[in-house]
């Protein structure tokens, strides 16, 4: 059995294997198998084995077949399924949903300043992170615990996982989609708190806000450590 990949690449490829993909609830398993062509027959699969380090990277190379991606700024890790990026301090318009706390729900729809933050993107998980500092961070950065609601201890203790709820997430994970990403999170409703509290000052979280909007910045101070560093956090995801 052969294929033409199109009229002006007359090349005729030769049917030569098959992958097969097997799944349970938590596992994906992959087998490859040759392809027996007899005359006047369909084809039949030989016998299978693993899939190979080398048929993974023929796989890998199909996909890399694409021109350049420009890089924003802004992106300090990417990979195939994640990427990670850097998100200057500036002001953001926040919406507050919760069920009980009037003090903050005063606070919905009102443009707060925001420390400087890092973001971790992967496919149907959301990663922040506040940083002391507003400027690129590297490998060796510390990071903090953003001060935001619906952040809870995932990301292995460390504090840094957004629970999504309804959120609507971007369907790319490019370099191109950070600004997306940011939007979707900040354009979400914050309807509570979880892990305890996650900001140094002194206070409730409706103080903190109206603090931040007093100063017209939000104070690096007022940051709790997530005890990991950049490196630890991409490296973890």
């Amino acid at each position: 059995m052969t294929a033409h990949v199109s009229e002006s690449s007359p090349t005729a490829l030769r049917l030569f294997g098959a992958v097969l993909l097997y799944r349970d609830e938590q596992r994906v398993l992959a087998r490859q198998h040759s392809v027996i062509l007899e005359k006047a027959k369909a084809p039949r699969l030989g016998a299978g084995s693993l899939v190979t380090g080398t048929l993974v990277d023929e796989l890998l190379d199909l996909s890399d077949r694409r021109p350049l991606t420009y890089v924003p700024e802004n992106v300090v890790a990417f990979s195939r399924n994640a990427i990670a990026w850097f998100e200057p301090a500036r002001e953001r318009r926040m919406y507050f949903k919760p069920t009980s706390d009037t003090a903050v729900a005063a606070f919905d729809g009102q443009v707060i300043p925001q420390p400087p933050l890092v973001f971790i993107a992967q496919h149907r998980a959301l990663d922040v992170f506040a940083l002391r500092e507003d400027r690129r961070p590297t490998l060796k950065t510390p990071l903090y615990r953003a001060p935001y609601w619906n952040v809870f201890e995932g990301h292995g203790g460390q504090g840094g996982r957004v629970c999504l709820g309804s959120m609507a997430l971007p369907e790319s994970l490019e370099p191109q989609a950070t600004v997306a990403w940011t939007e979707a999170f900040f354009a979400s409703n914050f309807t509570h708190l979880t892990g305890g509290k996650r900001w140094r000052r002194a206070g409730t979280y409706a103080e903190l806000l109206a603090a931040a909007i007093a100063a017209m910045a939000f104070d690096p101070t007022w940051l709790i450590s997530a005890n990991v560093t950049l490196e630890g956090a991409i490296c973890t995801s």
